[in-house]
């Protein structure tokens, strides 16, 4: 049986929170928290409950050096210490990047803001990695709750923490409910394939744990369906624009009488190890 919930909200510890709540199909919209990094739960949502005050003011900004992830580059916020990993761009002036950045999470505080006032059963979940600074302890998850019901009192708040255990496979993770409304939940999600970071995360482990046991009412507006249909034609446009190029087709038609033609001689190519006949 899985749990529905009006709203499911990434309170990181990192951007493997978002990208694993949305690989489930859990989280249909972009977040503030999405690609912010370092506080714990408790500390983001009393930014969220004060209206994001002061969170990223243009004179508390610096940059902080080369995010390994990605080699994107780091802005730190000197107020709060908050990690801007991925939305400024290198060898642009921090003040021209800045209008467009800030409209942006304008509208995603926005939308965070008029769902928690809508929305009935809520679910805040942090994701540690291998480089949070600690496990979040449950008691920083009261705290959480505590906030978010202060200020949206309509709404009853839950939070998941998910903790990195090296060693325990997924099928004997620890599971507790250490305190009310909070669930604890550890074993090892770590990527282990050798090319990858050492922060790195098996997004799609814990995306398949993640869809097996929630699932959340669809919340988006008509528009941004919208939106989100056409980002996805778009894509996929542009995606078979690649390859007419590659096979040198100028047309959708020509394209697939050339990927049908290759299928044919792939077909009737001699097999590996056979000889063509000398005759």
């Amino acid at each position: 049986m899985t749990k529905t919930y009006d709203l499911i909200v990434p309170l990181g510890f990192a951007c493997s929170c978002s990208q694993t709540l949305r690989r489930a199909g859990l989280q249909l919209a972009s977040f503030p928290w999405d690609w912010v990094g370092t506080p714990p739960p408790s500390e983001r949502c009393r930014l969220i409950c004060s209206g994001f005050k002061d969170w990223m003011n243009l004179e508390d900004l610096r940059w902080s050096g080369v995010n390994d992830t990605f080699g994107h580059e780091q802005v730190l916020n000197t107020r709060t210490g908050l990690i801007i990993m991925h939305d400024f761009v290198a060898g642009v002036p921090l003040a021209d990047q800045y209008p467009a950045i800030v409209e942006k999470y304008s509208r995603r505080i926005a939308r965070l803001d008029r769902l928690l006032r809508e929305s009935k059963r809520v679910l805040l979940v942090s994701i540690d990695t291998p480089v949070s600074p600690a496990p979040v302890p449950p008691e920083d998850g009261r705290k959480a709750i505590e906030t978010m019901s202060a200020k949206y009192p309509n709404a009853s708040f839950e939070v998941l923490l998910i903790g990195l255990d090296i060693g325990r496979p997924p099928e004997k993770r620890t599971d507790e409910n250490p305190l009310p409304g909070i669930r604890r939940v550890a074993f090892d999600y770590k990527n282990h394939a050798p090319d990858a970071p050492p922060y790195g995360v098996e997004v799609d482990m814990l995306a398949d744990f993640l869809r097996g046991e929630y699932s959340v009412r669809d919340y988006r507006t008509k528009e941004e369906i919208a939106a989100h249909n056409a980002r996805k034609r778009e894509k996929r446009a542009q995606k078979l624009q690649r390859k007419m190029e590659a096979l040198g087709a100028k047309t959708k038609a020509q394209y697939l009488f050339l990927r049908a033609r290759q299928a044919l001689v792939g077909l009737f190519a001699p097999k590996g190890g056979e000889k063509e006949s000398g005759r």
